[in-house]
């Protein structure tokens, strides 16, 4: 899926939408807890739920 990709930077949704629209992709229903770990700040949330 990341092979063609040059860039540093690069949206995970192109990438994913381009895989779906190949059928390279899956995805399946997580009916759990669910923290977003997208910044540094986000990951400090997350470390204070778990640890």
């Amino acid at each position: 899926m990341f092979k063609d990709i040059s860039d540093k930077i690069f949206s995970l949704k192109s990438v994913f939408d381009k895989a779906i629209k190949l059928e390279k992709i899956e995805g399946e229903f997580y009916d759990g807890k669910w923290v977003d770990v997208g910044t540094l700040e986000r990951i400090k949330i997350a470390e204070s739920l778990f640890f």
